[in-house]
């Protein structure tokens, strides 16, 4: 989505454009952490498109994406009754 707003300046010349497209793309619990700030009236307003992407990946991202992934790797093993395929 950030290469989109930066490839297509010309369709997105506003910062006000660039956030209407980015709440747009967004859709369910996403737009739902979004609108409170998204909102004319907010107390605490996103001031870019940037600061709404920055936003959603501070909610959605895994900080132990790499602990995580090394915990399902030592828990792979294969069954005595399991073909190498099969595994």
């Amino acid at each position: 989505m950030q290469d989109k707003l930066k490839v297509n300046t010309d369709h997105f010349p506003t910062t006000q454009a660039k956030m209407a497209y980015v709440f747009g793309r967004t859709g369910g619990d996403a737009q739902m952490h979004l609108r409170p700030q998204y909102t004319q009236d907010s107390a605490d307003p996103f001031l870019s498109g940037e600061e709404i992407i920055m936003h959603l990946s501070s909610i959605y991202k895994d900080p132990f994406k790499v602990q995580n992934a090394q915990l399902n790797y030592k828990s792979l093993n294969i069954k005595t009754t399991e073909t190498f395929s099969a595994f």
